[in-house]
């Protein structure tokens, strides 16, 4: 599946990105600090144009390989994030 990130191009192969993210067990299970925690509750309540993208190219949105967090609020709420996700390319 080929996907145009603003003039980034990446050629996704779905089949086996599912297959990896079906075998790895991945920060879903293995880590415990906050960022990753809020992360994997966020999954429940991500927007369906986001969650239905991971989907469409095989990755299991909650198996994120690392979250980062930035601009905390006083109670060290982070209100910016990402990650980072595997795909298998063609």
């Amino acid at each position: 599946m080929i996907i145009d990130f603003n003039g980034t191009v990446v050629d996704v192969d779905v089949n086996k990105t599912r297959e990896f993210y079906y075998s790895d067990d991945s920060v879903e299970i293995d880590c415990t600090c906050g960022g990753c925690r809020n992360y994997i509750k966020y999954c429940d309540v991500m927007p369906l144009e986001v969650s239905s993208f991971f989907e469409k190219i095989g990755v299991a949105s909650k198996k994120v390989c690392e979250t980062y967090w930035f601009c905390q609020k006083n109670e060290g709420k982070a209100v910016f994030g990402g990650g980072f996700f595997t795909c298998v390319e063609e």
